[in-house]
């Protein structure tokens, strides 16, 4: 997509009309089919959904008893110490927070998803980091096979979950990004030249030279 200077927005024209309510304005976008969760969401989700099964398959097989899943019942398990499974649990729980925050930002300036929204969301966690929604998935995605090893074994097949987990949501960000730039036009780069994605250091260093 073209990420030039000058191209305006899908949306501009729906947001200038001032006399639309949200459900109108939501009912505008469906009927030009501007939605990052029809076009890429559903597939990525869908995506992390069997990373997720086969992560489960060698408990699954343990479970199961089946001769034919022996193979994965018998799968090395990787045990961590109590210290990494604390510090893990606790990143966890607030990369939770964070989605509970996220959601509720997205809901209170307009629209159930971030993607869907009527404004370019720039409050809470979205003034830190463009992608703070991704941020925490990306996190308790990749630590909860770790926060569970205790009772889901942690084999290879975790690992490959989490890789998986890791190119989907990077490669995600980027065509968002994207997906922004061509409805929101150019507000939304400049937002975009603002923030960084989701490494909110990049941000603290920032603050911190100011």
């Amino acid at each position: 997509m073209s990420d030039e200077e000058g191209e305006e927005g899908l949306v501009r024209d729906i947001l200038e009309r001032g006399n639309l309510t949200k459900a109108e304005i939501k009912e505008e976008l469906k009927g030009r089919g501007i939605s990052f969760v029809k076009k890429y969401d559903r597939k990525y989700s869908a995506l992390v959904a069997v990373s997720v099964a086969v992560w489960l398959l060698p408990t699954l097989a343990e479970f199961s008893g089946l001769s034919a899943l022996e193979d994965l019942a018998q799968m090395t398990r990787i045990r961590f110490p109590m210290p990494v499974l604390v510090i893990t649990a606790v990143l966890f729980l607030a990369a939770l927070v964070l989605e509970v925050k996220v959601v509720s930002t997205r809901r209170r300036l307009g629209g159930l998803d971030a993607h869907e929204s009527l404004v370019i969301v720039r409050e809470g966690p979205y003034a830190v980091i463009r992608h703070p929604g991704y941020l925490a998935e990306v996190v308790y995605f990749t630590l909860l096979p770790v926060v569970v090893s205790e009772w889901i074994g942690f084999t290879v097949l975790a690992i490959f979950h989490i890789a998986i987990i890791v190119i989907s949501f990077s490669y995600l960000v980027r065509v968002e990004d994207d997906f922004n730039v061509t409805k929101w036009g150019d507000e939304y780069r400049r937002y975009k030249n603002e923030l960084p994605a989701i490494n909110f250091l990049s941000w603290l260093r920032k603050i911190i030279r100011r």
